[in-house]
């Protein structure tokens, strides 16, 4: 059976907060329910992997043919396209990823989409990171994203909000060149389960923090029926309520984590 973990916001710091707010006044409101005890419902949760789920360039949605310009641009940068993935998880996002190698195996590049589901609102994020490993086991990332939450030790990042694929490439090239530490390669046959063990390393880094607790069987059925209708879309004729408003910031946030990536 399947044990599913959940955030507790609760184990949030001061400082991830400040990251999730979109506001003073926003900050000072999530900070407030952390002081009352009050956990915040993210309706989302997920387990450690045993694999990847291989899917299709599709499944990007919307943004499938952008998706596939990406993967083109990347290709011309000396990448070779390997796969798309998405992760298991249970909640009103979903994040698929497409994944590509380095000629020379060095550097592993991804093209990842988040889409969250609120009804008839759908709110969707394309990001773009470039991982290299140590051969200590660390990771060197450089990803266009801000950072979200405290990292584990193992895990160097360099980020490069708005900045395009190539740029992004070629930061991360450098820094590779100058690395204190040895970069070793990846080949295409150990990709996946290398991918699954970098998903289940920083989980297994946030349980170990308690940001992360696990589900009991009551608790996932009860996620289970408060999503739907939050992916149930509403007909035409239903005025739309609160329950369909677009999502908070840190809704949004935590969930383009559910990929160590995002």
């Amino acid at each position: 059976m399947t044990q599913w973990y959940k955030l507790d916001s609760l184990k949030l710091t001061y400082a991830e907060y400040w990251r999730f707010s979109k506001s003073l006044q926003n900050f000072l409101d999530i900070i407030f329910l952390k002081w009352i005890g009050k956990r915040i419902d993210f309706k989302q949760a997920r387990p450690k992997l045993d694999g990847l789920i291989r899917c299709d360039v599709s499944e990007f949605g919307e943004k499938a043919s952008m998706v596939k310009e990406l993967i083109s641009d990347t290709e011309m940068c000396g990448f070779r396209f390997q796969f798309c993935y998405k992760t298991q998880s249970l909640g009103i996002s979903q994040v698929c990823s497409a994944t590509l190698l380095s000629d020379d195996g060095l550097i592993l590049a991804q093209v990842n989409f988040c889409r969250t589901q609120l009804g008839a609102i759908t709110n969707t994020i394309l990001s773009f990171n470039c991982v290299s490993r140590r051969k200590d086991n660390g990771t060197l990332c450089t990803i266009d994203q801000p950072k979200l939450f405290d990292l584990p030790p193992w895990d160097e990042r360099r980020h490069m909000i708005g900045a395009q694929p190539k740029q992004i490439i070629e930061r991360h090239r450098s820094w590779i060149r100058t690395a204190s530490h040895e970069i070793v390669p990846t080949a295409k046959e150990e990709l996946e389960d290398l991918l699954v063990e970098f998903e289940n390393r920083h989980l297994d880094f946030y349980i170990t923090r308690g940001l992360f607790v696990p589900m009991k069987d009551y608790e996932v059925e009860t996620l289970k029926i408060s999503l739907k209708p939050y992916v149930e879309k509403p007909c035409a004729a239903t005025p739309e309520s609160k329950l369909h408003k677009r999502p908070s910031r840190t809704k949004r946030s935590v969930s383009q984590w559910m990929s160590p990536w995002n």
